[in-house]
Order: structure tokens, then sequence, then C-alpha cells
């Protein structure tokens, strides 16, 4: 399991640092928010620990969207008046203090669901404004240190999850290791615009993060484990293809 973990994270990050080349930064932002990583380490989690375990570990990630929320909002701030370094540092103090705090919130379903949706609908309005062109992304073929920073925020990250309470587990699973690593080599390669343009994005993936974490911890009580799993990887799809049916039809009654 161990393993799996490992590569899960560089490998997602490969196919969303392609994916962000090929069809743009928000793009990016959209996939890096979705549950491609923290959904298979708290699969995992329920796999080696037990369904107890998994499962308030998924009602803790609900709450931990809120500070992967607050990283990127303090990341996408400092990244105007900053170097990486400092930007990234700022951003993780933030999502300790953030996370320290949700430990205080009752781990009751219906309570963390209405914390994330809330932080979810307010976050657009907390990160910057997009105001500037993005600049195109210099050509350097950083995709094998993306990868390796990933595997080693990896590391880090499941280790300590190991030694933590299933409530700390479900909020480190939702650690920012994708949005860490996109975040820092965005602001390298285009900018703190570009970086703006990714946290955008990323809060529209997150409702289906939130979404996937519902169907566990409300399903996997009651129904079959990989049922509830295949459910909320449906409902993660729907929640954005919904989105993008909103937009599409958005665009069409502007233009007419």
């Amino acid at each position: 399991m161990f393993i799996a973990k490992l590569f899960i994270v560089p490998f997602f990050i490969l196919l969303v640092s392609l994916a962000g080349r090929r069809w743009g930064t928000k793009v990016a932002g959209i996939l890096s928010g979705m549950p491609v990583v923290a959904g298979p380490i708290v699969v995992l989690m329920a796999i080696d620990q037990g369904m107890g375990f998994g499962l308030n570990a998924a009602i803790a990630g609900i709450s931990g969207v809120v500070s992967l929320l607050s990283f990127g909002i303090a990341y996408c701030w400092l990244s105007r008046s900053c170097h990486w370094s400092v930007s990234f540092l700022g951003g993780i103090l933030v999502w300790i203090i953030t996370a320290t705090l949700l430990t205080f919130l009752p781990q009751n379903l219906y309570v963390v669901s209405l914390v994330a949706i809330l932080g979810l609908m307010l976050a657009p309005f907390l990160l910057p404004a997009l105001t500037t062109i993005v600049v195109p992304a210099r050509q350097f073929n950083d995709l094998p240190l993306r990868m390796l920073a990933g595997g080693l925020f990896t590391l880090v990250v499941t280790a300590l999850a190991y030694v933590l309470s299933s409530q700390w587990s479900g909020l480190l699973a939702v650690f920012p290791i994708i949005g860490s690593v996109m975040a820092i080599f965005t602001h390298i390669m285009q900018g703190s615009e570009a970086v703006t343009m990714l946290y955008h994005g990323t809060v529209r993936g997150l409702y289906s993060l939130t979404v996937f974490f519902i169907v566990l911890a409300a399903g996997w009580a009651s129904f079959d484990f990989w049922q509830v799993v295949a459910v909320g990887v449906f409902m993660a799809i729907l929640v954005q293809l919904a989105f993008y049916g909103i937009a599409r039809i958005s665009t069409i009654m502007m233009k007419t």
C-alpha cells in the first residue's frame, strides 16, 4: 500500500501538468482539486487500518477542504509580492493554523459538509481577481522535478498520517501535495497571475473532492466498500460535467 501511495502522486502530477500544458492553467487547477490524490489515500487508509478509521478520515477530509483553500488563498496573495519559497512557507503556516482550528470542529458529517461548502462558496471572493494576461510558460522540462517533489511530499505526509489520529490523517489526506507542487512550479515558470488562475480552477475541482468524501462518509457504514467508492467517483465526475454544462449555457446566453 505504501508503494502505491508513493507512485500515485507523481503519476497524477505528471497527468495534471501535461493537461495544463495542453489546455491551460485553469484546467490544471480543476484537475488538481479533484480527488485524484486524496481520494486514493483515504481509500488505502480504510483498507490498511479498517473501515472505521477510513470513515473518520473521510469526514475529517471534508473539513480539510477549508484548510486546503486557506493554503491556496494565502499562497496567491503572497505570490504577488514574494518569492515562491516565502509564498509556500506562508501558505503552509496558514494551512497548519486552519487545520488545527478544524480539529475542534464536531466530526459530524452534516457539520463538516456545511463548513466545506461555505468555504468553497467564499473562496472565489477571497482569491485575488484575475486582472492581467497570464505569461506563457517558459520552455523547460520540469516534469521530473515536479514528480520528485510530489513523491517527497507524499513520504512525509504518509509517515505523519500513520502516527496520528484518524482526524489528522484525514486532514493530511487533503494536504496540498499536488497544490503545492503545481503552485510552486507555476509561480516560477509563469508568475503570480498564473498561480491565481490555477487556484480559481482548483476551487471548482474541490467541489468534486468534497462530494467524493461525502459519498464515502455517508455510504461506507451501510453499503459495499467498492460500490461506494465507485459511486463517489461517478458523482465527482458528474459535478464537473454539471459545471461544464452551466458554463456552456452561460456562454451561449451571453452571445445571444
